[in-house]
């Protein structure tokens, strides 16, 4: 198989599965309203807004943005994080640092041939 049918098949399965039929069917197999708004919201809103995101993180606001993360992944505040014991200290470090944000190859796109 070549690279570029490989690449192509990527970006085929890709479309496919963040089309918003393909992200509200996701969702309506999560258990609770919550779970299914959680899917929604996160899956939606990073790839739908992808290029709103590569705004963010090329402008170094990424850390801004945290607190919206952890309420989607934390379910609205209804569920506890995997690891609570998780020590944050480097991420608070981060986003406090004069400058905070992502630098050098961090802010490249993940998307194939570009970084």
């Amino acid at each position: 198989m070549s690279t570029d049918t490989l690449e192509a098949g990527y970006w085929r399965a890709y479309r496919e599965c963040y089309r918003w039929g393909s992200i509200l069917r996701g969702a309506s197999r999560k258990s609770g309203l919550v779970g299914r708004a959680r899917h929604v919201a996160y899956a939606g809103g990073w790839k739908k807004l992808e290029p709103l995101w590569d705004l963010i993180i090329r402008g170094r606001r990424l850390c801004r943005m945290l607190p919206v993360l952890e309420t989607v992944l934390s379910e609205f505040g209804r569920s506890r994080p995997a690891n609570p014991g998780l020590d944050r200290s480097g991420i608070a470090a981060m986003c406090s640092a004069p400058g905070a944000g992502l630098q050098g190859s961090e802010r490249g796109s993940h998307r194939f041939g570009a970084g």
